[in-house]
């Protein structure tokens, strides 16, 4: 694996890794690799390289993703999503998933997960369970979340598959959402009702409240003019 200075690509250092390292991950602080003919995932330490624990996992990891908390790993050959805790590398559970996973997408809530083989989408809860499936194009190979909607790139049929996540709602005159983020949970509206003002950064977040409460930042964060503002519709 090689690290790039992102001011001007030139190379800081090239690190080994396990066989065949096929995706690549940041949750903040570290680098997680997963090892595709291994059956391992490696975590560096992001600020000098240092090889941080191996980990093995089952059937040819592909993609990998952080939601907030753990690390999850698309096992392509058996069919299934493995669980890491991110700040020890301890195997949490091994969930199904369809057939041939190979790409993951995080909405802040739940992860989503592109299944080549079956032509499908899944979306798995926190807890590892599958709460949906929807169809789409041929064999999807890429996710993105945009801060509303899931989009998937269908490599067979040459197109692109939207799906709509419901996570905004109106709590009194706020409008709130979660974004993925290292926190996991963030979201604020940050003067007129009609902008939502997110910041995407590596610091802890406040978490004013559970769900259905008012999720916030500290409070400074509004009033500084590092807030990016998406349009959302009320």
């Amino acid at each position: 694996m090689t690290k790039l200075k992102a001011s001007d690509g030139s190379v800081v250092n090239t690190l080994n890794v396990g066989n065949d390292p096929a995706g690549i991950v940041f949750d903040g602080a570290n680098i997680w690799v997963v090892n595709h003919l291994d059956n391992t995932v490696t975590e560096l330490r992001a600020s000098d390289g240092t090889t941080l624990g191996t980990y093995a996992v089952v059937g040819q990891p592909e993609r990998i993703v952080f939601d907030g908390a753990d690390i999850l790993v698309a096992n392509k050959t058996t069919n299934n999503v493995t669980k890491l805790l991110a700040t020890t590398g301890a195997v949490l559970g091994t969930f199904p998933a369809g057939n041939f996973p190979c790409a993951f997408a995080f909405d802040g809530a739940q992860i989503w997960i592109a299944n080549a083989s079956d032509n499908t989408v899944s979306k798995m809860q926190e807890n590892g369970a599958s709460a949906s499936v929807f169809a789409v194009g041929g064999e999807p190979f890429g996710l993105a979340f945009d801060g509303r909607n899931i989009w998937v790139a269908n490599s067979t049929t040459n197109n692109v598959t939207k799906l709509r996540v419901s996570m905004a709602r109106l709590l009194g005159p706020f409008l709130l959402a979660v974004f993925p983020s290292p926190s996991r949970l963030m979201g604020r509206i940050c003067g007129l009702p009609t902008s939502l003002a997110t910041r995407f950064q590596n610091s802890r977040l406040v978490r004013n409240g559970q769900s259905g409460e008012d999720l916030s930042f500290s409070a400074d964060v509004c009033a500084s003019g590092q807030v990016q503002e998406i349009p959302v519709d009320l």
